[in-house]
């Protein structure tokens, strides 16, 4: 039944390697001061209410028509019309988003699309993320780590391969994983940008780890 079970993990993390996106993928021994994020977003926003993190204020609806403001300019959207915004509501953070028009209501606007994040001078530091802040980005993330090389936006490196499986450095619990094993963590990259990973070891040797799973980042603005 074990075995049958560790198959089925390892199959589903197989599953996530090939048909998940990448939000980051790096294969180097370099640990990164930049990261790039691509992640889907969907978002709700009420009317009245900017576009968190934007210059995008939501004023109601009249006919078919969605009407936005946008710095001081009305636009009016409809279902499947694109809204791209782009500019950094933090320092050090650059966020370019490719939106589309889904619904809308009297009430509230809700927009589909991607959200690409560009965070400079990362010094990651392990804590509990903030989890309340409008402004929050999910997707996939897949990393290939060398020996010696931090999972990228983390505390966590990769010490090599040993009998008890992949050992991980710069954690308090027990540092080996095997294939399909999870890996958690949750900080923050620079102040004001809270992250959350969710990983699951894909496969190691005595080079390097490659995890697949999710990562979730937080914007307090």
């Amino acid at each position: 039944m074990v075995p049958l079970i560790k198959r089925m993990v390892l199959l589903a993390v197989a599953c996530m390697v090939i048909a998940l996106p990448a939000a980051c993928s790096l294969r180097t021994g370099a640990n990164p001061t930049t990261l790039t994020y691509k992640l889907p977003t969907t978002i709700t926003v009420p009317v009245g209410n900017l576009l968190p993190g934007t210059n995008i204020r939501y004023i109601g609806a009249t006919g078919e028509d969605a009407n936005i403001l946008i710095g001081d300019q009305i636009a009016h959207k409809r279902k499947g019309d694109s809204l791209n915004w782009s500019g950094k509501p933090l320092d050090g953070v650059a966020v370019e988003l490719k939106l589309r028009v889904i619904w809308y209501t009297e009430t509230e606007l809700r927009l589909v699309g991607t959200a690409k994040l560009v965070i400079d001078n990362i010094a990651p530091h392990a804590t509990t993320a903030l989890a309340v802040s409008e402004v929050k980005y999910s997707g996939a993330a897949a990393y290939g780590m060398a020996k010696g090389a931090m999972i990228p936006g983390t505390t966590i490196s990769y010490e090599g391969k040993f009998e008890e499986g992949a050992k991980l450095g710069g954690v308090a619990d027990y540092p080996y994983r095997q294939e399909g094993d999870s890996i958690q963590w949750e900080g923050t990259l620079r102040p004001g940008v809270y992250a959350q990973f969710s990983l699951r070891v894909a496969q190691f040797d005595s080079r390097g780890l490659r995890v697949v799973g999710t990562v979730s980042v937080w914007l307090e603005v």
